[in-house]
């Protein structure tokens, strides 16, 4: 960038006025003289107010009605208690003037707070010349009436405060007594609290209750302990009867017993149907002839086939069977009864246990209960004192009484309330003064550069006029945006990386930009451009359909990053920040660009008010930054938001430049 020329920068020293420094009171100026009229319109429309508030005041004024009231104070008897405070009559009238009694007389009257003011304000309480034991109460009011019950609850409250500062003493006592009370309740609760520590956490019991419950808890279950054993003592009898009849009784009975057919008595029954047959027919009947056959084998096979013993069929005993089942069900009833030994026997030792426990307990939470028991005690003490500190004050008789109620005036007073008009004139006058100078310093619209210098601490790089005035010719543009960037070339010095961005959407942004990229060619810097865009926006960013120069090596080596001969488009995602992906991809891609060109300008798609975070993380990216606004147009809280969220600056420390487009005369000024 050695290519920028190098002019001097006239840096301005700081000093304890930078504020006005960088006001400038000729704009301030101007912008109040574009409120004239509206000035002028509310100066008629206040002097007209004014007159009817004058009428009012005459006619309604809070000095017009003057009411007064009378105290007596009378030497203090001897039955007034010896604890009283003997004061003088000057001093009483002092004490019936204070704020306390002025404020409980405006209780009595039902005053609203914002009412306090302006009806208890013109009380006056004073003593007597000629008789120095009467106090005079004297109230003024816009109303008679009014103006008697201000002095008619003046001297009742002043009563009252004096009574009160009379038994200060005994009240002394009696709040001393009860803060003492309150602070042996708090003991009592710090108390309660710590022996609530004490309490089982199982039980919810305190020590002394938990001793008793777990000595029934221990007597329960050594009952059910003796009741299991005897039961276990008469299920072993059992099952020792069981298994002695079990040794005398059969296991198995005879159930059949099968007898086998006798073969000589089947052939003798065969020989008598012989015999039956041979005596129907002859020796030659065919019948005779067979039958006699199968008695002839019947004798041959019983004469070769062995004899076989009758069979006998055993079961299983009935009897055997159910004494073994009893036998079973009864080991079952033993074992679950031992085994319910076995648990109470477990459930008794923790039951010690946690009594042993809770006594070692017991005389710490005895100790509590007995602290509690005295603190209650003393208590009960203190109440029976309070009580009778509360008799003796209702009792007591005070030395200052009324002597002469106030009753409504018949004739008003007649004041000069002139000077409170002009006082209120020029107050209202100037404080609009202030209002307007206030509101075009710090929220209205920006009308020079140095305002936005004494927001965002920038550099100032000039004023572009409005070319459509016609007071202002285009030469005057030109010389305008040639001292522009003549201030941006100074203020680059050796930077590499340019982000413009414009606070406000407008064109003469576009034309000073293509200016400048005219004249940084014309010195021979070789610039790239880049246009940041959002994802919604891409369609409206084309490149030119003329065909691309041939392709550098380098710029394959591109990622995120459109290039069309000098210039580029990034498109992000999202529309008001960019992923922490996406500004490393474009980091990476800006590094590789840096070596291949002098300047690198970094432009935003939409404005920087709509932009969110971008403006913050370009800005952080680039080396040096420029911020266009638009003159009369762009809001002072728009520019100060977006430089509040602009993040802080990195050791290289970056800088910024600003810009103000379309001034217009007066406020132009070749």
């Amino acid at each position: 960038m050695d290519k920028f020329p190098k002019n001097p920068v006239n840096h301005v020293e700081n000093d304890g006025n930078e504020l006005v420094r960088k006001v400038d009171p000729r704009v301030l100026f101007l912008s109040l003289r574009a409120y004239l009229p509206y000035l002028l319109l509310g100066l008629v429309g206040l002097l007209i107010f004014l007159t009817f508030l004058l009428i009012f005041v005459t006619r309604n004024s809070m000095t017009n009605w003057t009411a007064v009231a009378k105290l007596f104070h009378q030497t203090r008897s001897d039955r007034v208690p010896s604890f009283y405070k003997q004061l003088d009559s000057k001093s009483i009238a002092e004490l019936v003037g204070t704020h306390g009694t002025l404020r409980r007389a405006a209780q009595r009257l039902n005053l609203k707070p914002s009412e306090i003011a302006s009806q208890l304000s013109l009380v006056v309480v004073e003593t007597d010349k000629n008789k120095p034991n009467i106090i005079m109460i004297t109230a003024q009011n816009n109303k008679p009436k009014m103006a008697a019950e201000i002095a008619n609850a003046v001297a009742e409250a002043g009563v009252e405060e004096y009574i009160e500062l009379q038994n200060s003493t005994l009240k002394s006592m009696l709040n001393e007594r009860k803060r003492r009370k309150a602070q042996l309740l708090t003991e009592i609760t710090a108390l309660e609290t710590e022996i609530s520590t004490y309490t089982s956490k199982t039980t919810s019991f305190p020590p002394d209750e938990e001793v008793k419950y777990l000595r029934s808890v221990i007597s329960e279950l050594l009952l059910k302990v003796q009741n299991a054993h005897t039961k276990a003592s008469e299920l072993r009898v059992k099952i020792e009867e069981i298994q002695k009849n079990l040794k005398v009784v059969d296991k198995e009975i005879q159930y059949m017993h099968k007898v086998h057919g006798n073969d000589q008595s089947e052939l003798h029954k065969m020989k008598k149907e012989l015999l039956r047959l041979q005596q129907l027919y002859t020796p030659k009947n065919p019948k005779v002839i067979n039958f006699a056959e199968e008695v002839q084998n019947r004798e041959k096979l019983i004469s070769s086939a062995p004899q076989t013993p009758d069979e006998i069929i055993y079961s299983f005993n009935q009897v055997y069977l159910s004494l073994q089942e009893n036998l079973i069900l009864t080991t079952i009833d033993l074992k679950g009864c031992l085994q319910n030994i076995a648990d109470y026997q477990v459930q008794l030792d923790k039951a010690r246990e946690e009594s042993i426990q809770t006594l070692k307990r017991m005389p710490a939470y005895n100790e509590l209960s007995r602290k509690i028991e005295s603190l209650k005690n003393s208590i009960r003490q203190l109440e029976t004192s309070i009580n009778d500190l509360d008799f003796l004050l209702n009792s007591t008789i005070p030395d200052l009484s009324i002597l002469e109620v106030a009753v409504p005036p018949r004739a008003p007073n007649r004041r000069n309330i002139y000077l409170l008009a002009v006082f209120l004139s020029f107050f209202i006058i100037c404080g609009l003064a202030v209002v307007v100078l206030f509101y075009e310093i710090f929220f209205g619209k920006i009308k020079s550069v140095q305002e936005m210098k004494l927001i965002t601490s920038g550099d100032i790089l000039g004023e572009i006029p409005s070319e459509t005035h016609p007071k202002i010719g285009e030469p005057a543009v030109q010389s305008a945006m040639l001292a522009s960037f003549n201030a941006l070339t100074t203020a680059l010095e050796e930077k590499k990386m340019l982000f413009v961005g414009e606070l406000d959407e407008t064109d003469c942004s576009e034309k000073t930009m293509g200016y400048w990229l005219e004249h940084f060619g014309v010195t021979g810097i070789k610039t790239f451009r880049l246009k940041i865009v959002p994802s919604k926006l891409r369609e409206k960013f084309h490149f030119p359909n003329a065909k691309e120069p041939q392709r550098a090596p380098y710029e394959e080596e591109l990622i995120c990053i459109e290039k069309f001969a000098n210039r580029g488009i990034f498109v992000h995602s999202d529309d008001l920040f960019l992923a922490p992906a996406e500004c490393n991809l474009l980091q990476a891609d800006l590094s590789l660009l840096e070596n291949h060109y002098d300047l690198l300008i970094l432009e935003l798609a939409e404005p920087c008010s709509n932009s969110g975070q971008l403006f913050a993380q370009i800005s952080s990216l680039a080396d040096y930054s420029v911020l266009f606004a638009l003159f009369n147009q762009s809001q002072k809280e728009t520019l100060r938001q977006l430089i509040q969220g602009k993040s802080e600056e990195s050791e290289k420390e970056k800088k910024m430049g600003v810009i103000l487009l379309g001034v217009t005369p007066p406020y132009w000024r070749a």
